[in-house]
């Protein structure tokens, strides 16, 4: 058996032990990498992730998963530093536009650089979390340790939303 045909087969193997939702969450965090940092005003990153959190249940629903099992955040940087994992705003669906225009201009008006999205998925199958980062700042290390940080605390369910 030549090497080829070994990895065909291995590769049928992994995709058959994979589960609905890890196929969801691998198309959700695929696609071209940001090369250059995206520099929008507050209401467009908001705009951006209300648009992927319009998406996902969708694609929820078309994988045969609940509506509850996605949960899109939006991460900013927080400039007094007083959160190591900066600031978390969650959009809710249906989507509730006061009270997102409400968070943006806090975010606004608090100085908060938007670094980020964050999308959840529960896996019910193995009873665990896919969490990824979809990052608007790529040049700067230190907010992608932030972003990294906030991935855990997602991941880990102890996300404290802003007021």
């Amino acid at each position: 058996m030549d090497v080829n045909t070994m990895a065909k087969r291995g590769n049928r193997q992994s995709i058959k032990n994979r589960s609905v939702a890890e196929f969801l969450a691998w198309t959700l965090s695929g696609g071209p990498k940001r090369k250059k940092d995206l520099q929008l005003t507050t209401l467009e990153y908001f705009a951006r992730g209300r648009a992927l959190a319009n998406d996902l249940p969708l694609r929820l629903t078309r994988a045969g998963l609940p509506v509850e099992d996605g949960d899109v955040y939006i991460i900013a940087n927080d400039p007094d530093r007083a959160k190591p994992h900066g600031e978390f705003h969650k959009f809710k669906y249906p989507a509730n536009g006061a009270e997102e225009l409400e968070a943006a201009v806090t975010f606004h008006q608090r100085g908060y650089a938007i670094i980020g999205l964050v999308v959840s998925i529960w896996d019910r199958e193995k009873t665990q979390r896919l969490v990824f980062a979809r990052p608007f700042i790529v040049s700067n290390p230190a907010v992608a340790r932030l972003l990294d940080h906030a991935l855990k605390h997602v991941l880990w369910g102890t996300v404290e939303v802003a007021q």
